[in-house]
């Protein structure tokens, strides 16, 4: 899958606001929650092709382990 392909990301991250508008204005719908439990989280990113956060989330590894049989990880890791 291509950053092309993406149509919905979610941010569960607190991000500066320029993170969204970027993707916004890119033609991706955004949807940002934040505080979710990993089991939120799971159930949110089954809907989403896109996830971003703080490279320093412990949870980075719930794209893999939920998400990258539909979608591998792109960008930077």
């Amino acid at each position: 899958m291509a950053f092309a392909d993406l149509q919905k990301v979610l941010i569960s991250d607190s991000l500066d606001p320029c993170c969204q508008k970027i993707q916004q204005d890119g033609g991706l719908q955004v949807v940002e929650k934040q505080n979710l439990s990993e089991e939120e989280l799971i159930a949110e990113l089954q809907d989403c092709e896109g996830l971003m956060l703080q490279s320093a989330n412990s949870r980075a590894h719930l794209w893999d382990d939920h998400v990258s049989g539909r979608f591998p990880r792109q960008g930077l890791q």
